[in-house]
């Protein structure tokens, strides 16, 4: 596979013809269902974690104010419970959890890095 940017001189030769953004999937994604009895046993394990991770003196625990309202809100307002799709955009997220776009995507970002949470980034290719 030949790239134009491994034909001219100074650039170095890519993997790829296309961008591609780091640990995207080109092919269908599979959403894994969760009922809504699921999704409260988690709401409430991940408040109680919360809870008992709380420092005297410092606000909230581990999760974090923020990472709790957005996780309320992916969990409650956007998870369809029959087939499990939840593919909501960062404007909606931050509209329903009630704080701005830069403090959903440190809470996804969180819930991600403590293992509530997992996605997967897709994209197509398209060759110009």
């Amino acid at each position: 596979m030949l790239s134009i940017s491994a034909v001219l001189p100074g650039f170095p030769p890519s993997r790829a013809p296309w961008p591609v953004w780091r640990n995207s999937v080109a092919g269908p994604v599979r959403f894994a269902a969760l009922s809504r009895k699921q999704a409260a046993r988690l709401w409430h394990a991940a408040r109680r974690w919360d809870r008992d991770t709380r420092q005297p003196g410092r606000h909230g625990g581990i999760i974090g104010r923020t990472a709790l309202a957005a996780l309320y809100a992916l969990l409650f307002d956007f998870l369809n419970h029959r087939t499990g799709r939840l593919d909501p955009s960062l404007d909606a997220i931050a509209h329903k959890a009630g704080c701005c776009r830069r403090a959903v995507v440190d809470a996804l970002a969180r819930l991600r890095d403590l293992g509530l949470l997992a996605w997967q980034r897709r994209c197509e290719e398209t060759r110009d």
